[in-house]
């Protein structure tokens, strides 16, 4: 099933994504998925997969502003070290926004450490929501 997803999104054939083929993808693809949807939303992408990433799995950018991606695909809930991840990466690229996206949700104590730092969540329910308004 995740083949026949990666070739339809290589040639932009599909339009029907679920959650529960985005909890069977790994990192990887789970990244790559997440390109295509910020194109698709209006975003320059740049996947940093063949690179140290210092924290950012993607960097979009647009007119106003460049935002650090930390992609976490997980079937527990994601902790502080993503927090973390996005804020050090956030200084590194020096971009204006951080943000974390998952299948997923964040630990209390994560969302109270990204809270304080201005880093926008996208978790499951976000996810979904993307999904179905661009897919």
């Amino acid at each position: 099933q995740l083949e026949h997803y990666e070739e339809k999104l290589r040639n932009g054939t599909y339009n029907k994504i679920t959650m529960e083929i985005i909890d069977n993808m790994n990192g990887r693809q789970f990244e790559e998925f997440l390109e295509e949807l910020f194109i698709k939303i209006g975003y320059s992408v740049k996947n940093n997969k063949y690179s140290r990433d210092q924290g950012a799995d993607l960097i979009l950018s647009n007119l106003i502003s460049k935002i650090v991606v930390q992609a976490k695909n997980y079937a527990g809930n994601i902790n502080n070290n993503a927090v973390q991840q996005v804020v050090a990466a956030k200084g590194f690229y020096q971009a204006q926004e951080g943000w974390i996206v998952t299948n997923s949700y964040l630990t209390p104590s994560a969302r109270q450490l990204a809270h304080a730092n201005q880093i926008r969540i996208i978790n499951r329910n976000s996810l979904k929501q993307l999904i179905q308004e661009n897919f």
